[in-house]
């Protein structure tokens, strides 16, 4: 397996942790849209990482 095909198989990988990543956050953002503000503002802060980032999308789209 020369250079290349290593370059493309990383970054394949880093392309499909990438998507589950992105699917993991809007499964997160599909379960707290129904949570007030505050409850958002809480989980912004702290938590998993896409659970903070899932939460602040919500917060930005309420005009936060």
């Amino acid at each position: 397996m020369g250079l290349w095909d290593l370059a493309k198989a990383a970054g394949s990988s880093v392309l499909n942790q990438m998507k589950e990543q992105q699917e993991e956050i809007m499964r997160y953002k599909d379960r707290l849209e129904g949570l007030d503000d505050e409850t958002l503002k809480r989980k912004a802060q702290s938590g998993d990482k896409n659970q903070r980032y899932a939460a602040m999308m919500i917060l930005k789209e309420r005009g936060y």
